[in-house]
C-alpha cells in the first residue's frame, strides 16, 4: 500500500472528524458513567479506536475521567490507536490489542494521547493513517501478525 495514494486530504479530514466526535462522545459517556470506546474501521483486520486509558498524571492530559480514583494519583485520558479489529468486544480501549512483530513478539504500539482541546486533529489523523499503512504493509510482508500465537520468538 502506498501512503501517498491512501492518505488523502479527504481521508485525513474524515478521521479528524471521527476523533472530534469520539472525544465529545467519550466525555458525555463519562458524565453518565457509561464509559465506552469509538472505532473507525480501516479494513477487515484493523480499526482506529478511541477511548479511555488509565495511568496518566493529571498534568499529562486535558481530558480526564470523572471516574478517576484520585487517591492513587493516576488519571484516565482519552487516547487513540490503530488496533486489531474486534467487533464483538470493543467496549474498552484497554482490552483491545495492537498487532505484534512476528520475530520478537514486540507490540506495534502507535497509541497517542489526545491531550489538547485545540489540537490539530488533522495531524493526529495523519499519524494514525500513516501507522495503519505501515502496519498493513508489514502484515502483508508477514513481519507483523494479528495473532500472538503466530509470533516466533
Amino acid at each position: 500500500m502506498i501512503k501517498a495514494k491512501y492518505i488523502t486530504k479527504d481521508r485525513i479530514q474524515e478521521v479528524a472528524e471521527f476523533l472530534k466526535y469520539a472525544i465529545t462522545w467519550l466525555l458525555k459517556q463519562d458524565e453518565t458513567g457509561d464509559g465506552g470506546c469509538c472505532h473507525y474501521v480501516l479494513d477487515d483486520d484493523l480499526a482506529i479506536y478511541c477511548g479511555w486509558e488509565e495511568g496518566y498524571e493529571k498534568s499529562e492530559c486535558i481530558y480526564t475521567s470523572e471516574e478517576t480514583d484520585r487517591s492513587d494519583e493516576y488519571y484516565w485520558a482519552i487516547c487513540a490507536g490503530v488496533k486489531i479489529r474486534n467487533d464483538s468486544d470493543c467496549a474498552d480501549y484497554n482490552f483491545l490489542c495492537f498487532p505484534w512483530v512476528k520475530d520478537t513478539g514486540d507490540v506495534c504500539d502507535n497509541n497517542i494521547t489526545l491531550n489538547a482541546k485545540d489540537a490539530d486533529r488533522e495531524q493526529e489523523a495523519r499519524f494514525l493513517l500513516e501507522s495503519y499503512v505501515d502496519l498493513r504493509n508489514d502484515i502483508n510482508k508477514g513481519t507483523v501478525v494479528l495473532d500472538y500465537d503466530e509470533c516466533t520468538f
